[in-house]
């Protein structure tokens, strides 16, 4: 259950939504991205250190999957090939792994937006559809499903 600020729970309520979609990227090199759905760069804190989320790139976010049990949450994002996001980067594997936080935001309540977390995770699958790229992104739960060895008795 997730508790939400009253002015978040009014704008949810009325008819008027503003939502935007934001998404940070932390890679293992230190380097960080911040990209939006919206139409516009927003400005957001939500701890991550990036206060800038980029919207000329483009990002198309898919629907969160959400699953019972220890199932991870998942998700998609994409976006074209560009000098932010390069088909090396892709195929090198930069992206693979990388710590990702997804939320929403009110874009109209700019500059300190309220928030609402909707998943926190890593790029599972970073590849290169065409001249798109996709990230699968994968909840934090995802470890909990990996084999590390088998144990085999008699």
């Amino acid at each position: 259950m997730k508790t939400l600020a009253a002015a978040t729970e009014t704008m949810l309520a009325s008819r008027e939504l503003r939502i935007a979609r934001m998404m940070w990227i932390g890679l293992r090199n230190g380097t960080e991205m911040a990209f939006t759905d919206h139409d516009a760069n927003l400005f957001a804190d939500w701890g991550t250190g990036a206060d800038e989320y980029l919207a000329d790139i483009g990002v198309l976010p898919s629907n969160i999957e959400l699953s019972i049990g220890m199932e991870p949450d998942n998700m998609e994002f994409s976006g074209p090939i560009s000098e932010l996001v390069t088909r090396a980067q892709i195929l090198g594997g930069v992206f693979n792994g990388a710590r990702v936080r997804v939320f929403d935001i009110d874009w109209a309540d700019q500059p300190d937006p309220n928030i609402i977390a909707l998943l926190g995770g890593r790029v599972y699958d970073a590849r290169v559809r065409e001249d798109q790229f996709v990230f699968e992104i994968r909840a934090n739960t995802a470890r909990y499903n990996q084999v590390y060895g088998r144990v085999l008795s008699p």
